[in-house]
């Protein structure tokens, strides 16, 4: 090589452009500082999550540490393994035929999957999948990066088990049973053929609680949910779970299924079965009847058991059959089998009772009675109640005084006795503003009275339902109506029955006693029929006594209700107190109750109930 030659390339180096040489040392730096963040990146990812890369096939080329150790597989163990290796069985083929199918299309998968460790330890990880594609768009491998979420899974399902499950018994609760119930009845969780879902409530929790304390009716919950699942166990025909077998007398026995129990309210549980018969549709529902029969009598056992052979437990079990994908929805079931339940404590409360079917007619009570309360509230509102006032009379048929009946004068349903909408008034709550008008009508019609010489003794009788006493506005209602329209205090009677003064004596004497300072009349109503005290009685501040028309009605038929009488008379002029007997209709009725020294009568042999215009 010549000088000339050999000092070339030092040529071009001297005449190398200064922006080309600061370029490339540009490119040098940014290289290295982009390998730094990969190298930092890299062991960011390989801190916290678990990457892979897999060929087509799912088969493991590569892992990083993290993969190691959550799996507690080698490396060795892993490299050439199929991802299958850490399959939890937990998903079904479905889940995974999904995924294959993104990924093979070139398409990014992301979801959350159960794994399984070496040591059969499930852990859950979000995943995302990523195709990697060759220059030709081929799909050249797969990378997987998963991160661990078992602690926010387990919380999930410790939030899900709290929202469908009861927290006392461990069975599932009403949310659950209403989600089972809708889709079962929409055909998504059945075979088809006929199901019933079978409601069971026990009248005896509150006794329980109030007599034994509340761990004492939780133990009772426990007793009943366990009897419940028990009936998986007889379903399957095996042992109760702790050896022995299942009492063939209470248990089912039909083959039919159970596929669900809940606790469905404080005391009440639901639980659906099926496999009835789907062709012959009486003797489907002849089985849901006994069926429902050997429930009742297996939780009368669980009472019994809990309580003693001395109590008479009383379990209301109402059902309703239902046909998967038929016309009713699970929140149709559902309600049924309430109104059904409701139905049968209204009907027998506090007595045994058979299993109660759903009927349509229940329905439609209950829409009727629902367009009742909406009436109701509209005639409150409009004030078209009328009041009816009944003669009170003495000895020898003078009037003294009367009754005050509320009558509703509806549209449609013409005029409406008490019997038919203060039940209702006193369920919605409506009977304050109508004893408030009751009271406020009596005390115009006595201060028109007062002004008449003729009219000024007598008395009007105004009934006090027990929302009114627990009110606790009742004394300044009455003071109003009394200042509104000038009447006379002494002639206003109020009457109350024994059953309203108990449930908080203390309150009621304050109440009574108010009332008395105002110079009201207080009478005890229906007496002989409530919860009567010697010592409650004394306490009272009443100034009469109302013989009931049970013993009105009977004192002719024989001695007993003549000396039942006999002794209420007596009584009341040991008191002082003025006695008044109700429902007389006979003339033998009077006068056995004149020879008695009763002092007042009121009934239809004296004058049915009618408007007076004042």
């Amino acid at each position: 090589m010549s000088e000339a030659e050999s000092e070339e390339p030092e040529r071009s180096h001297r005449d190398r452009d200064p922006f080309e040489e600061h370029h490339v040392r540009h490119l040098l730096t940014e290289n290295s500082r982009l390998e730094r963040s990969l190298s930092e990146l890299r062991l960011g990812i390989d801190s916290h999550s678990i990457v892979a890369f897999t060929d087509p096939q799912g088969v493991i080329l590569e892992v990083n540490d993290k993969f190691v150790e959550i799996s507690q597989y080698s490396r060795e163990e892993l490299i050439g393994a199929p991802q299958s290796i850490v399959n939890s069985g937990h998903h079904p083929d479905a889940f995974f035929a999904d995924m294959w199918r993104t990924i093979t299309r070139g398409r990014i998968w992301q979801g959350t999957i159960c794994n399984q460790a070496k040591d059969g330890t499930e852990y859950w990880v979000a995943t995302t999948i990523v195709p990697m594609l060759d220059g030709e768009g081929r799909i050249e491998r797969h990378l997987s990066i998963r991160t661990d979420v078992t602690l926010l899974h387990s919380a999930e399902v410790g939030v899900r088990r709290l929202a469908y499950s009861d927290p006392l018994t461990g069975l599932p609760n009403r949310v659950r049973m209403l989600g089972y119930l809708s889709a079962s009845a929409s055909g998504e969780s059945a075979e088809g053929g006929p199901s019933v879902y079978v409601t069971a409530e026990s009248d005896d929790l509150l006794m329980i609680n109030d007599t034994f304390g509340f761990p004492a009716g939780d133990r009772f919950l426990r007793r009943i949910a366990d009897a419940l699942n028990g009936l998986h166990a007889a379903d399957e025909g095996d042992g109760r779970g702790d050896g022995s077998a299942p009492d063939a007398a209470a248990l089912p026995s039909l083959g039919h299924r159970l596929e669900l129990v809940a606790r469905v309210g404080s005391a009440a549980f639901g639980a659906v079965f099926s496999g009835f018969d789907d062709d012959d549709e009486a003797k489907a529902e002849a089985e849901m009847a006994v069926l429902a029969e050997r429930i009742r009598e297996l939780l009368e056992g669980v009472v019994v058991g809990e309580l003693g052979v001395g109590v008479q437990p009383v379990i209301r079990v109402s059902y309703v059959p239902y046909r998967p994908g038929g016309e009713l929805d699970g929140a149709d079931v559902f309600t049924r089998a309430e109104i059904a339940r409701r139905h049968g404590r209204r009907a027998r409360r506090g007595e045994p009772s058979a299993p109660t079917a759903f009927e349509q007619s229940m329905v439609d009570e209950v829409r009727e009675r629902a367009e009742l309360v909406r009436d109701l509230r509209r005639c409150v509102a409009e004030q078209r109640l009328r009041l009816h006032l009944q003669p009170v009379v003495t000895a020898d048929r003078q009037v003294i005084g009367y009754e005050a009946l509320v009558r509703w004068a509806d549209e449609k349903r013409g005029l409406l006795a008490p019997a038919d909408f203060i039940p209702l008034a006193e369920r919605t709550g409506l009977i304050i503003e109508i004893g408030d008008w009751v009271l406020d009508e009596a005390c115009r019609i006595l201060a028109a009275w007062a002004r008449c010489a003729e009219t000024r003794e007598r008395t009007i009788s105004v009934n006090v339902s027990e929302r009114q006493l627990r009110s606790g506005v009742l004394v300044e209602s009455v003071r109003a109506a009394l200042l509104r329209h000038g009447a006379p205090p002494e002639r206003l009677k109020l009457e109350v029955t024994e059953s309203e003064l108990h449930s908080d004596l203390e309150r009621s004497v304050q109440i009574l006693a108010e009332l008395r300072a105002e110079h009201v009349q207080i009478s005890l109503d229906d007496f002989g029929t409530g919860y009567s005290s010697l010592s409650h009685l004394n306490r009272l501040p009443v100034q009469q006594l109302k013989i009931d028309r049970s013993f009105v009605t009977e004192i002719t038929g024989g001695i007993t209700n003549m000396a039942i009488v006999a002794a209420i008379v007596h009584l009341a002029r040991l008191m002082r107190l003025s006695v008044v007997a109700e429902g007389v209709e006979t003339e033998e009725q009077f006068d056995a109750l004149v020879s008695l020294g009763v002092d007042a009568f009121q009934g239809f042999l004296f004058g049915h109930p009618a408007p007076l215009e004042v």
